[in-house]
């Protein structure tokens, strides 16, 4: 059997399957320091929770400098490139999810008019009839590789229109989320890929920016002119590095985590045939279904904090300037918490009290938005398919080994149409 000094974090094939990890830091170390790393890991439910509950003392200042993957070999001509292209670049400045209260919430309060209850159902036919044409494209193959034919164009379509983004433009949009979407994932690049990624957020940030001059002109009921038209403290406009950081954040928030719940979700119906049994008797529990997904395969697996001053959590004592990675994959697997942690259970009581979303003053304000992706998504799959399965004739699905991110790069599924 593994002790904790058999594992490491960072190892690609800890990262595709870190559960039996987590198990063994809930029993013995619920705070761990991490060997040579200088930080200590969080698992337990009970402690990351006070921590996101306590920006004070924990502070997400330390977002920032969490580090980009590096080129995978010396390529100084591509370097000098990404440096040229990169040299004209606005600078983001830090918004929202790096930064503390009080400076957090006149951020904030600009952004949750877009993700109230009341707004998100006004948007339910349009992504009830996405999911519909979506569906429709592949149904009557009977199998379909799922991540790139549904679970990623679904979430990305309806944020670029939140976003204002024109239909038009969709192509170049995919491309440029993509690549966002990889500087999180923190996977070593080629030099080439490296040097495309930079090219597109260089043109993805001048983009938005064009596109912010003429909303500032002809305003429309989007993201963007919500931005331009917005006031800091009702003071002053908002700066183009401030506009442009609170757009990447939603632009990875608003279609990574949930293309990988989507994909996280197929893949518990296929392993549990009893609970995709179930969800067929009675529909109302595809929202505890949703919670689950959203607590056995969280998106986010975890976020860094640092000690804003002297204080102690379970019992270890941290100086000011100590850094813990907040684990909310391991705390939502959490016993104490979760019974059963490890099994889906679509009739677990307590399910939305998962921390996929985070806590407290940094809790997702997109939540409501993924959360109605994920039910229309699945109640019309489970209406309008059955005989979920592995496609046995193409690759299996993998995770892509991320810090910060989890997700599948594929899967190929097949099934059969209801009717």
């Amino acid at each position: 059997m593994k002790k904790l000094d058999d594992y490491n974090l960072f190892d690609p094939e800890t990262l595709k399957c870190p559960y039996d990890y987590y198990a063994l830091l809930h029993k013995e170390s619920p705070v761990h320091e991490l060997p040579g790393i200088g930080y200590h890991l969080i698992s337990s439910f009970n402690l990351i929770r006070d921590a996101l509950r306590n920006p004070g003392v924990w502070s997400s200042a330390i977002a920032p400098s969490v580090p980009r993957a590096p080129l995978s070999e010396d390529n100084e001509k591509i370097s000098k490139q990404m440096s040229e292209i990169t040299s004209t670049d606005v600078p983001l400045e830090q918004t929202l999810l790096t930064v503390d209260p009080p400076d957090h919430a006149k951020h904030r309060v600009l952004v949750n008019k877009l993700f109230t209850v009341a707004r998100i159902r006004t948007l339910v036919p349009e992504i009830e009839n996405l999911v519909s044409s979506l569906i429709d494209n592949f149904i009557e193959s009977g199998h379909v590789e799922f991540m790139s034919s549904f679970a990623a164009p679904l979430p990305l379509t309806v944020i670029r229109r939140q976003m204002g983004v024109p239909d038009e433009d969709d192509e170049f949009f995919v491309r440029a989320a993509t690549a966002a979407a990889e500087f999180l994932l923190l996977l070593q690049p080629t030099p080439e890929r490296a040097l495309e990624r930079v090219q597109l957020n260089h043109d993805l940030q001048q983009y938005f920016l064009d596109l912010c001059e003429k909303r500032r002109g002809q305003p429309r009921d989007d993201m963007l002119t919500m931005l331009v038209q917005a006031e800091y403290e009702g003071e002053r406009p908002l700066r183009d590095g401030e506009i442009l950081s609170i757009l990447n954040q939603f632009l990875v928030a608003g279609h990574e985590t949930t293309t990988s719940a989507l994909g996280a979700g197929m893949k518990l119906l296929i392993e549990n045939p009893d609970q995709e049994k179930m969800l067929r008797e009675d529909p109302s529990l595809i929202k505890t279904f949703i919670e689950e997904i959203l607590r056995l395969e969280s998106p986010v697996q975890g976020l860094l904090r640092i000690a804003a001053e002297d204080t102690e959590l379970g019992g270890v004592s941290f100086p000011r300037g100590s850094i813990v990675m907040l684990r909310y994959a391991a705390g939502n697997r959490d016993e104490t918490m979760f019974e059963t942690a490890d099994r889906l259970d679509v009739c677990r009581k307590n399910a939305v009290r998962q921390l996929a979303f985070g806590s407290g003053v940094h809790a997702c304000p997109g939540a409501p938005l993924a959360r109605q992706e994920l039910e229309s998504a699945f109640r019309q799959i489970l209406d309008r398919m059955e005989n979920f399965a592995n496609d046995g004739d193409q690759p299996p699905p993998e995770v892509e080994p991320s810090l910060l991110l989890r997700g599948l790069d594929r899967l190929h599924i097949t099934f059969d149409k209801r009717t």
